[in-house]
């Protein structure tokens, strides 16, 4: 019997910790601390147009990327104060 390990194959659409603080950074550094929610979807969401294979995020995914981005631009706004 031959042992076989399944791995789960990476999603093209996972961004890392890194990745994640960096859209933070450059809509901070592009909008400021002060945007609604609204907003910074809308600035995100240009911003993902221009990363390969992004424009085209399954709608599920986008939400829960819009939404990690939502709670980690709170979270920057917080820590570091206002840009």
């Amino acid at each position: 019997m031959v042992a076989v390990m399944m791995t789960k194959s990476p999603n093209p659409y996972d961004l890392t910790d890194d990745q994640i603080d960096m859209l933070v950074a450059m809509t901070r550094e592009g909008s400021g601390d002060h945007l609604t929610r609204s907003d910074l979807n809308d600035r995100i969401l240009t911003l993902l147009e221009d990363i390969a294979g992004f424009e085209t995020l399954p709608a599920r995914r986008r939400r829960k990327l819009l939404h990690l981005l939502w709670l980690r631009y709170q979270l920057a706004c917080r820590r570091n104060g206002p840009r």
